[in-house]
């Protein structure tokens, strides 16, 4: 079981992120993890890439208030740049394929692999409004091939949720 955050805690992106996805816990619409209810906590998040951002929606998704800071002038940036070649976001291979491209690791990362499949995440995204296909070398991209209308979806839910965002924060 996963601590609760105390109020006003601090917590780092990352961290949280993995707590999270060994959490037997479950988003009911988008496969993410999710916190054991009820949670009545402030959490705030430093970093406005992936990590935060993800741990931000699963914590406003089980009710508990959440600060993002980031100190860029925006959220994503790198997740932006990643998108510049075309946004692959997973890839479409059986499962035990896609789970032997982590060789000699594949034991160890099974367990948090399979709290999130590639099938998961094609869900998520759907859910935000994006559509996907699977391009010719069996890679999972956006329709636009562009990370930006995914980002701003994404941004969209996490505001609508309650997300405090505060850029260009030291």
């Amino acid at each position: 079981a996963i601590p609760p955050p105390s109020i006003g805690g601090i917590v780092g992106a990352t961290a949280l992120k993995m707590s999270l996805l060994f959490s037997p816990y479950r988003h009911p619409l988008q496969g993410m993890p999710t916190l054991p209810p009820p949670l009545s906590a402030t959490v705030a998040i430093i970093g406005g890439g992936p990590s935060g951002l993800a741990a931000a929606e699963v914590l406003l998704s089980s009710g508990v208030k959440v600060g993002l800071y980031e100190s860029n002038p925006s959220v994503g940036r790198k997740f932006l740049m990643a998108g510049k070649g075309g946004m692959n976001i997973t890839h479409s291979e059986a499962w035990e394929h896609f789970a032997k491209r982590y060789g000699s690791r594949t034991k160890d990362l099974r367990p948090i692999l399979e709290t999130f499949k590639p099938e998961h995440l094609r869900q998520w995204i759907h859910g935000l409004g994006i559509e996907t296909f699977v391009g010719t070398s069996g890679r999972v991209f956006p329709r636009e091939m562009k990370a930006a209308p995914l980002l701003r979806a994404w941004l969209h839910r996490l505001r609508e949720g309650g997300l405090q965002l505060h850029v260009r924060h030291r």
